[in-house]
């Protein structure tokens, strides 16, 4: 198998609603715009969605997103892109400070999967895709590449 890079989406998110329940905590992370660049799909995150997450432990929780594309010519993309996150304790603290961290300093992957119509961008529908995700400037950053 090989990856080929085709795009980034760079996701701008409101505060997140924390929850607490006896099943554990978590808890929903709007997501309230970005962008799409790369060689295969360019355009907007819409304001439409968010990220539902369930902390496993103290450093590592699940994460489950669902939100809606829109390509430069207009086209609208649903992405759910589940994925796991895990950082040290000092790795959260530096990055709810708003402190940049390196990618590599923790681990964020996610498995897009996207909901595209015939045509142009329906050939989302008929890939395997894997992201490395990281936090940037308040923003999540998701590279996305095709499995092929």
């Amino acid at each position: 198998m090989n990856l080929t890079f085709s795009f980034e989406i760079r996701v701008d998110i409101a505060p997140s609603i924390d929850t607490h329940t006896p099943r554990g905590s978590g808890g929903f992370v709007p997501i309230t715009g970005g962008t799409v660049s790369g060689p295969a799909f360019n355009g907007v995150v819409l304001g439409a969605g968010g990220d539902w997450f369930h902390n496993l432990d103290a450093e590592c929780c699940h994460v489950d997103a669902t939100y809606l594309l829109r390509s430069d010519d207009g086209v609208t993309v649903r992405i759910h892109n589940p994925g796991v996150y895990v950082a040290s304790a000092a790795i959260n603290a530096r990055l709810e400070r708003g402190e940049a961290v390196p990618g590599d300093a923790y681990y964020f992957r996610t498995t897009p999967r996207f909901d595209a119509p015939e045509g142009r961008y329906g050939w989302l529908s008929r890939r395997v895709f894997v992201a490395d995700a990281r936090d940037e400037n308040g923003q999540i950053v998701i590279r996305v590449y095709a499995v092929e």
